[in-house]
């Protein structure tokens, strides 16, 4: 369902966060069904990874990009402007959140943590190995 494009992206000039999570065995997400329809969704924070927090963001009911499926469920190019929560993200101190009537504090949640994208010297040293490893093999 969300192929190459899946994911979380966040834009630091827009500070725009963008959504692509999906769940249940309909989604192709690899994630298992869930107890039901979700009811609410969220995006909490801050907390650590193991410890729970307020809503700071609605991303349930009719949030542009959500399906409640608990079985192929998720958000799909769903939006968020997070200027007012940036550095709790780029510290790992967001989470989402999505809630069913079984599970009304959540039944699942994914912790927002960053991942540094590699510098251009990295990806131009690892071109160069690749070059070197080529040319010897001639």
């Amino acid at each position: 369902m969300f192929g190459p494009n899946g994911g979380i992206f966040f834009d630091n000039v827009t500070k725009i966060l963008t959504i692509n999570v999906g769940w249940g065995s309909g989604a192709g997400a690899g994630f298992m069904n869930l107890t039901g329809t979700v009811t609410a969704a969220h995006i909490h924070g801050p907390a650590s990874q193991t410890a729970a927090a307020g809503v700071l963001f609605s991303l349930g009911g009719a949030t542009p990009g959500f399906n409640s499926s608990g079985t192929n469920g998720g958000w799909t190019n769903t939006t968020v402007n997070v200027s007012t929560q940036e550095a709790n993200l780029l510290g790992g101190l967001l989470y989402l959140n999505a809630h069913t009537a079984v599970n009304s504090g959540g039944e699942i949640r994914g912790n927002l943590v960053p991942i540094p994208e590699p510098t251009s010297a990295a990806l131009l040293g690892a071109a160069g190995l690749v070059f070197l490893a080529r040319r010897r093999r001639s």
